[in-house]
């Protein structure tokens, strides 16, 4: 279940909430086991599932696999709990397509209010290995010879989103 909340006037309010199928299991490659088995990459039981059903993008699978050489990635979601479309747009998420993924905690810390010095490093690793959706708490700095593919909002203080858009092959 993914709930979403806004703080008001010293209180909360939900302004959103969705609740995730649990896929069947499927058939999986060997890159897709060797991330189930990552101990470096901790994921929750709905993306062990969505994993486990074949139903995220080879790039995403590669990208967590290769990103955990150096980190430890704790994830948020990938398909099953993220809402159909982006938020407050009509536009379909990559996470429904199984293309993107969200990281809350990087070597144990919460994107949530770390240093830049956190999660800056992650974010420019993906652009370098394909992301073509790099979202995180800001834009990151001096991305020189890194491609235009990094963004930031209120949505994204508190995780990073890795995305792949099937339209923007690079």
């Amino acid at each position: 279940m993914d709930v979403r909340l806004s703080g008001r006037d010293n209180a909360w309010r939900v302004t959103g909430a969705t609740i995730g199928r649990t896929p069947p299991a499927g058939e999986t490659d060997a890159e897709t086991r060797r991330l189930l088995a990552n101990t470096r990459v901790s994921l929750p039981e709905p993306a062990r599932a969505d994993l486990q059903a074949a139903d995220i993008s080879d790039e995403v699978v590669a990208l967590l696999n290769a990103l955990s050489q150096s980190w430890r990635l704790d994830v948020q979601v990938l398909r099953t709990g993220h809402p159909r479309n982006v938020f407050g747009t009509d536009r379909m998420s990559n996470h429904t397509r199984g293309r993107a993924v969200d990281i809350w905690a990087i070597n144990g810390t919460p994107v949530i209010g770390a240093p830049r010095s956190l999660w800056e490093p992650v974010l420019k690793e993906a652009a370098r290995l394909g992301s073509t959706e790099v979202g995180g708490p800001r834009l990151p700095e001096r991305s020189t010879g890194l491609p235009a593919v990094f963004f930031t909002n209120p949505t994204h203080q508190d995780h990073l989103h890795l995305g792949f858009e099937p339209d923007k092959k690079r």
